[in-house]
This record gives structure tokens, sequence and C-alpha cells, in this order.
């Protein structure tokens, strides 16, 4: 099959980008820790976006863009890609950053206030 006879029944990037919300996450895999945005289902309430994007049984792959990916094995320098596609297989832990939920565009003040308990108990 070619790509062109997927290309009718692709979403528009500007439709796209519409429907979604673009928020910087943190992914730890067993080799990398990876900070990149990841463009989340505007429709779906705001804390089953994650959970639904990991869970659907459509995707094996998360695209991510504007990354920085560091090796978790040795000193390297970041590694910095426009685009990745990871294997959810291959996720250990994902939350958005800090940045992002301060920026208040995804996240409402009870959210937040979770977010940050959160954060607490994984830094202890």
């Amino acid at each position: 099959m070619s790509y062109e006879s997927l290309a009718p029944n692709a979403p528009v990037a500007a439709d796209y980008k519409k429907q979604s919300i673009a928020v910087e996450m943190f992914i730890l895999t067993n080799d990398h820790e990876i900070v990149g945005t990841v463009h989340l289902d505007r429709q779906t309430s705001s804390d089953r976006r994650i959970t639904e994007l990991l869970n659907d049984t459509e995707r094996r792959f998360l695209a991510i863009t504007d990354v920085q990916l560091v090796s978790r094995h040795g000193k390297s320098s970041p590694r910095l890609y426009p685009f990745l596609q990871l294997n959810i297989n291959a996720i250990s832990l994902i939350h958005p950053t800090a940045q992002s939920v301060s920026q208040g565009g995804l996240y409402k003040g009870c959210d937040k206030v979770k977010f940050d308990e959160l954060r607490e108990k994984i830094i202890l």
C-alpha cells in the first residue's frame, strides 16, 4: 500500500492541531530520559488524556516532537531530535513536566495540586 492511498483518510495537520493540546512530557525508559512534546486529545477529560493515549489498542507508538534524549547509562550530552516515535511498551514512567503544569493551559488548579503531590511522592 502506498503512502498516497493513506492520505485521503489521514487527518489534516491543521485540523489535528485544533483537536489536540501540546503538552511537554517527561518520559522514562530503561535506557533513556526523554523530554518532548506529546499531543493529547482535547475531547478527553484532563485526568484521563495520558491514560487513554497509552491504552489505545490501535496505537503501538507514541509520537513525540521537540525531543531531548539523555542516556541513563553513563554520562553523555543530550541528543536533540525534531521527531521521535517511541514504542509504548518501552515507557516506564510518563508525566507532564513542571513547566506544562505551571503554565495552566492543560491542567486546572485542582489538577496542579494533584500533580504537585504526586511529584513529591516520586522525589521522596
